[in-house]
């Protein structure tokens, strides 16, 4: 079984719960929706599973992309901090300290798969 975790640019949190997964045993990959399309496409293509991060993500992967018989799994996890945009360690900091823990809770919730 593989494991596609999509987030919108494929560089925060679908790498995050991609290491996760793999430390629980799992084959798993990341991306992003707004990544080059065919390759994105063929990621899905080869997934059983498919866990998008965000609503907004889940809604471009329904309208964009051919999911097939994958299983999508919906989680809920914005990575962007309310007071406005933030730049290095403070980006880093943030994500440490209140997403990481929230994706990480919220996939337990589907596991095993």
């Amino acid at each position: 079984m593989h494991v596609l975790i999509l987030c919108q640019f494929g560089m925060n949190r679908s790498v995050h719960l991609q290491k996760y997964l793999e430390s629980k045993g799992y084959s798993a990959s990341a991306g992003g929706v707004l990544q080059d399309k065919k390759d994105v496409q063929d990621k899905i293509d080869f997934a059983d599973v498919i866990v998008t991060v965000h609503p907004e993500v889940e809604d471009s992967l329904r309208q964009q992309f051919n999911i097939g018989s994958a299983r999508v799994i919906a989680l809920n996890v914005d990575d962007r901090p309310k007071n406005g945009p933030l730049e290095g360690t403070a980006w880093t900091e943030y994500q440490q300290r209140n997403v990481y823990g929230k994706l990480e809770a919220q996939m337990d919730q589907y596991l095993p798969l």
